[in-house]
C-alpha cells in the first residue's frame, strides 16, 4: 500500500530551475544518510541513489509524483491516498486486488466497474476481477448496492 503524506507543495512541478527547492524537499522527506543526490548533465535532471536503486527525477515531474517514487510503507495510514484519484477517502473503504494486493478506494473501483460494464481489470496487474457480462439492470443494481454498502455518494 502506498501511503503519502499530504503536502501544500504537491502540485509543484520540477522544471530544472527549482532543483534546489526539490532537493530541499527530498532532504526533508527522506531520513538523513539514506540517499545521495547527483546532478546529471546540464538539463537539470537529478539522479538519486537510495536503497541500492537509482531514481531519476525528470523535468515535469510533480512533487507528489516524486514522493510516490521515493515512498516507503512506514507512513501514517491516516494520510493514505488512492493511487488512482489521488484523494484521501472520507471513509477508509478500500478494494484490494487478490492477485497483487494493491489497494484503491471503493469510489474508483465502482467507477471502473461501471465503465467496464462489470469486467473491471486491476489497474496494476490487469487481472480481470470478473469476465461476466452484466445487463444494464444488473450493472445499475450492483453499483447502487456497492455505493449503499460503502456509503459512497451516488453521481448526480
Amino acid at each position: 500500500m502506498t501511503l503519502i503524506p499530504v503536502d501544500l507543495d504537491d502540485d509543484v512541478v520540477y522544471i530544472g530551475s527549482n532543483r534546489n527547492f526539490i532537493c530541499r524537499k527530498v532532504y526533508g522527506y527522506l531520513p538523513a544518510g539514506g540517499f545521495q543526490i547527483r546532478r546529471i548533465g546540464d538539463d537539470g535532471e537529478i539522479a538519486m541513489t537510495l536503497k541500492n536503486t537509482v531514481v531519476f527525477l525528470e523535468i515535469g515531474t510533480t512533487w507528489k509524483e516524486i514522493k510516490r517514487m521515493l515512498d516507503n510503507d512506514d507512513k501514517d495510514p491516516a494520510t493514505w491516498e488512492c493511487p488512482i484519484c489521488c484523494e484521501i477517502p472520507e471513509r477508509k473503504v478500500l478494494s484490494t486486488c487478490g492477485t497483487c494486493n494493491n489497494e484503491l478506494c471503493m469510489k474508483c473501483f465502482i467507477l471502473g466497474f461501471e465503465k467496464t460494464r462489470g469486467t473491471i481489470q486491476c489497474p496494476w496487474c490487469r487481472e480481470l476481477v470478473t469476465d461476466k457480462k452484466l445487463t444494464d439492470e444488473d450493472l445499475a443494481f450492483a453499483c447502487w448496492q456497492m455505493r449503499e454498502t460503502h456509503r459512497i455518494p451516488h453521481p448526480a
